[in-house]
């Protein structure tokens, strides 16, 4: 199940000169020591960099993302990031959209017969609850949920 669909931007301090622009290449990132998050985006991350032909060379890996902001923060370096990173920032950092736009999907996953515990996750997810509903099961509790395929992991 395609929960959302997050882009990727880069992190710079607010009063990088960047900072203010509409958007940004990997390429106008160049004049930085660059800064990678290893936290499951390096894929995508270095896709943007083949794309555009620019060598990729970060200056530091980074496994925390606390890590990450707090070392761009301090002015060690850029880095980009999913979008979905906008809710840890402070005042000193901030976001800017990388062009041309990459996305990742995320999704969640559970096997048919999943658990009732990942049922529950899977009907929330898709709007709906789980659990005694004398309207369609006659007075018993949980009605079978059909689980999906996709729903867990950001693709």
């Amino acid at each position: 199940m395609l929960l959302a669909s997050d882009a990727f931007c880069a992190l710079l301090r607010r009063d990088h000169p960047l900072a203010g622009e509409p958007s940004v290449t990997v390429g106008d990132l160049d004049d930085d020591p660059f800064l990678l998050s290893r936290g499951g985006c390096e894929r995508h991350i270095r896709r943007l960099y083949r794309s555009a032909r620019v060598p990729f060379a970060p200056a530091h890996r980074v496994r925390e993302m606390g890590t990450l902001l707090a070392m761009v923060r301090a002015g060690v370096g850029v880095s980009i990031v999913p979008d979905l990173a906008g809710s840890m920032l402070d005042g000193d950092l901030t976001l800017v959209p990388v062009r041309p736009r990459r996305t990742r999907r995320l999704v969640l996953a559970a096997a048919p017969d999943a658990d009732p515990a990942a049922a529950a996750l899977l009907a929330a997810a898709r709007g709906r609850t789980v659990g005694p509903d004398p309207a369609r099961s006659g007075g018993r509790a949980g009605a079978p949920i059909d689980a999906g395929r996709n729903v867990g992991a950001a693709q």
